[in-house]
This record gives C-alpha cells, structure tokens and sequence, in this order.
C-alpha cells in the first residue's frame, strides 16, 4: 500500500501505517532486530508520505485539521526512526542505517513543531550521516541523493533572515559543493533527471549567491 500507485495516496498509506503498526505487534527487536528496524523505518517513511497528501486548500477549520495531523504524523515519524537506530548502526549495516538517517533528516527538514533553524541544522546533520553511510557501502546513486538533500536544506537555512552573512555564505559555498558532489556521483549519463534536479538545484544557490551567470550556465 506505501508504493501502491492506484486509488487515494492518503488512504493507501494510512493502510501501509496499519499494516506497519500491526507488524511491530507481532516483533520485537529481542526476536527480530532487523525486522523491528525496518517496520519502524517503513512506518516513519509512509507518516512522512501521508502527511505530504493532507489537503494544501479548503476551508480555514479544514487546513488547520490538516495542518495538525500533519505535524502529528511528522513527529510520529521521528519517533520511530530514532527507535530504528536504536538497533540499526554503521557497524552492523552502513546502508540501511544511512537509509534511516536520510529519512530522519527528511523529517526534521519538514518538520513544523519547533524553531526552523534548529530543525534544519538537525536536518543537515543527519544528511551528513547519510551520505556518509551511503559513500562508505556504495550507494552511489543513495549518495547522491543525500548530498542534494543537503545542499537543499543549506541553501533554505541560508535564506532564513535571522542567519548572519558569514554563515550565510559559508552555508552557500557548502550548498553548492554539495550539488557538484551529487552530479558527479550521479552524472546525466546515469540518471538524466535526478541529474537535471541537481542542476536545478545548483542553478538555484548560484542565483542567491548573486552569481547569475553561473546559475545560468
């Protein structure tokens, strides 16, 4: 149901959350720690899922509905990565705990409980840990994708108005290191449009940078 393209996205991963409830009944990580590890992943990946269906337009009482079942599934979901880390590790899986740490730092980057800057520091932190993971088990192409994830979330927090102008900027040279990393760990030959993203996204701290003619190449 978490992948399930047909039907309401909503109501399909509120049917993967059950499922996900249901499986950590029946486990523990005494009996099964990987098990345990995933169902908790899984479950906090299909909160994050669900809470980006919730309706962006209707009536005021309705998107204030939504926007507290939202926040509600965002930190429901970082509840349960951090009990996935409590088994899973670098030394027993770098992949799968760099798979938990980029959904983590997913979670905290969408996240509306809490000051902004606080959470996308926590968002860049984890990121790093992901990417690390990633690098050190070979995922080139999960690699990728957590170095976009950083750039992305330096580049928000240094538009934020309260951030000074020299981490402002160290946080722009960082971003855009960043975007480089990932097209060359995932170049246009490889996967053109994730490719095409990052140079997107390259473009777009280049631009705040104030060095257009950079963002335009």
């Amino acid at each position: 149901y978490g992948a399930r393209p047909q039907g309401d996205p909503r109501a399909n991963q509120s049917r993967a959350i059950a499922c996900q409830r249901r499986a950590l009944e029946l486990i523990s990580v005494d009996t099964d720690g990987d098990g345990w590890a995933i169902a908790h992943t899984n479950l906090g990946l299909s909160l994050l899922e669900r809470a980006a269906e919730y309706p962006a337009v209707g009536s005021s009482v309705a998107l204030e509905s939504a926007a507290k079942e939202t926040a509600a599934d965002i930190e429901e979901a970082i509840g349960h990565f951090h009990s996935a880390l409590e088994w899973r590790s670098v030394e027993r899986n770098q992949r799968d705990w760099a798979h938990t740490e980029i959904n983590l730092g997913l979670a905290f980057d969408r996240r509306h409980k809490g000051d902004r800057r606080n959470n996308l520091e926590r968002a860049i932190a984890h990121y790093k840990e992901a990417a690390q993971g990633f690098e050190a088990s070979g995922d080139m192409a999960l690699f990728a994708q957590a170095l976009h994830n950083l750039s992305s979330a330096r580049l928000v927090l240094a538009q934020l108005e309260q951030t000074p102008e020299t981490t402002r900027r160290s946080l722009l040279r960082d971003a855009a290191a960043d975007a480089r990393a990932s097209l060359q760990a995932r170049p246009v030959s490889v996967a053109p449009i994730e490719a095409g993203r990052a140079w997107r996204q390259l473009g777009d701290v280049l631009a705040t940078s104030d060095d257009a003619s950079g963002a335009i190449q």
